[in-house]
């Protein structure tokens, strides 16, 4: 995965995750770069072949467009199609096929029997990721949709809900856009992209994380990745 720097207009600054795509393209959510933050776009980076953030990282990519799902919408507790494309300034070379995202396949589903891991550079315990800020993974099982609905009754057949219901595993703020990947039998899948959990914090007892659910949007994703360098449109 890559860590995304993102700074507004003014002086404040954020992280979110993401995943390689292509060559061109990486994934992430369209909440990171919500209108009301104010993103000053030339300033973004992407961060790739990053460990530990104290460390640095091998490659840093500038950021040309960043297309939201034309659909996205955020409100007081969530978010609704929140998903996002960075096209990248400069062609990254991929080194291996092991730094791009394997996709699933057209409303390809995951359950409770599903096997899968959230990574991400964010807070640990609602406190901040000690030095040198190394990439966290942790196992959280898929929460069904009626067990989640009792806590976010909003929610559509776009998402998926992750996280241990006894509490401490879970995303937190810093995961968002960064991938849930689940085992298959062709290896890990993308199953989902950190969109937003419970206001009064992470990992809490019966407040599991609620993801984009990524077999959802393939049209959306497959609609600009594959049309080459051209393709574009603003933030």
């Amino acid at each position: 995965m890559v860590q995304l720097n993102i700074t507004s207009d003014g002086t404040i600054m954020w992280g979110c995750g993401g995943t390689v795509l292509n060559d061109w393209w990486v994934l992430t959510a369209a909440s990171c770069w919500d209108d009301k933050l104010n993103v000053n776009l030339g300033r973004a980076m992407v961060l790739v072949g990053v460990h530990s953030l104290d460390d640095g990282a091998k490659r840093y990519m500038g950021v040309q467009h960043v297309i939201k799902h034309p659909q996205y919408r955020s409100f007081d507790g969530g978010s609704v199609n929140n998903i996002a494309l960075i096209k990248l300034k400069k062609k990254l070379i991929l080194k291996s096929k092991t730094e791009q995202v394997t996709l699933p396949y057209d409303n390809e589903d995951f359950d409770e029997s599903s096997e899968c891991w959230v990574t991400g550079w964010g807070k640990v315990g609602e406190s901040e990721l000690p030095y040198p800020r190394t990439l966290q993974e942790v196992k959280v099982p898929i929460v069904p949709t009626d067990v989640c609905k009792a806590e976010y009754n909003w929610l559509t057949s776009d998402v998926l809900c992750a996280g241990d219901m006894s509490g401490n595993k879970d995303a937190c703020e810093g995961d968002e856009g960064g991938p849930l990947v689940c085992k298959t039998r062709r290896g890990l899948v993308q199953a989902g992209i950190v969109s937003y959990g419970n206001a009064g914090g992470c990992g809490r007892p019966n407040h599991p994380s609620v993801y984009t659910r990524v077999s959802k949007f393939l049209t959306f994703i497959n609609g600009y990745i594959h049309r080459g360098e051209d393709a574009s449109a603003e933030v």
